[in-house]
């Protein structure tokens, strides 16, 4: 499974990223969506629900056990709000860990949740409709790939 990642940077050619210590207990794998945590200092936590709020952004590095395989050490993460990100499709009422290789269904402007599968992927999950956090904004049925950009409405900001 293709992890969620930046797509688009609008005017510069890479994405906004914010940086942030790791929690000593926190885990969180390259392409999850994270949120930020101000009870304990304001360290990035895993936003491990299918109804994400205040979305922090999507991880760049793996963080395993508080520790970051980003050469500074820090939990790197692609802004949520106002950027473009690719990843793939599952029905996951169906099933969370079968990719779908049939987008034609999709319509540009949907809205869907998103859903973490066995393996600790996460993609955008077509069966979940009331839960919006995605909207898509091109879909590729060539590679089987979405690009989404993050609802306004479960962003955080200001962190």
């Amino acid at each position: 499974m293709i992890r969620f990642q930046p797509a688009k940077f609008g005017q510069s050619e890479v994405p906004e990223v914010q940086s942030y210590d790791p929690y000593s207990t926190v885990t969180a794998y390259r392409g999850a969506p994270v949120t930020y945590d101000t009870t304990n200092a304001g360290i990035i936590i895993f936003a491990g629900a299918t109804a994400v709020v205040d979305l922090l952004g999507i991880m760049l590095h793996d963080v395993v056990a508080g520790v970051s395989d980003d050469p500074a050490g820090k939990c790197v993460v692609a802004k949520a709000k106002g950027q473009e990100f690719v990843g793939q499709c599952v029905n996951g009422g169906s099933n969370p860990d079968v990719v779908l290789t049939d987008l034609s269904s999709l319509i540009i402007g949907e809205h869907y949740g998103i859903i973490i599968n066995t393996a600790g992927g996460w993609a955008v999950d077509t069966s979940e409709t009331t839960s919006d956090i995605v909207e898509i904004t091109r879909i590729d049925d060539d590679l089987d790939i979405v690009w989404f950009k993050i609802l306004d409405s479960v962003c955080q900001e200001g962190v």
